[in-house]
């Protein structure tokens, strides 16, 4: 496995999205991939059999994190409400150019 795939999946009403999303940890390896998503709820990507999307709980999505030997981003920046990191938790892709450009090729390609 090369890298996470683009996926949606819809949840309880919520859509969470790779491509929008902040990749936190992984293990190429085995296909694992962890992340955070704009409203700040965790997910994984798995790649085993059939490709997945799990929503998790900040504690399960914390244990995940401490396991995975590929870290993204460091533990403040990934979980921002339980490490006190200020302002962290509400992230939008508007936050840098580089995030802005990434979206506007992804609407620009799906629509």
């Amino acid at each position: 496995m090369s890298g996470f795939k683009n996926m949606s999946v819809v949840v309880d009403g919520e859509s969470y999205r790779t491509a929008l999303a902040r990749l936190l940890a992984s293990d190429q390896a085995e296909g694992v991939y962890l992340f955070r998503a704009h409203n700040s709820d965790y997910f994984v990507q798995r790649h085993a059999g059939r490709d997945e999307l799990e929503v998790l709980s900040p504690s399960r999505a914390r244990e995940l994190y401490e396991r995975l030997p590929e870290k993204h981003q460091p533990p403040v920046n990934a979980f921002p409400r339980q490490l006190g990191g200020v302002g962290l938790d509400t992230e939008t892709p508007f936050d840098d150019a580089e995030e802005r450009e990434r979206l506007r090729r992804y609407h620009s390609e799906s629509f």
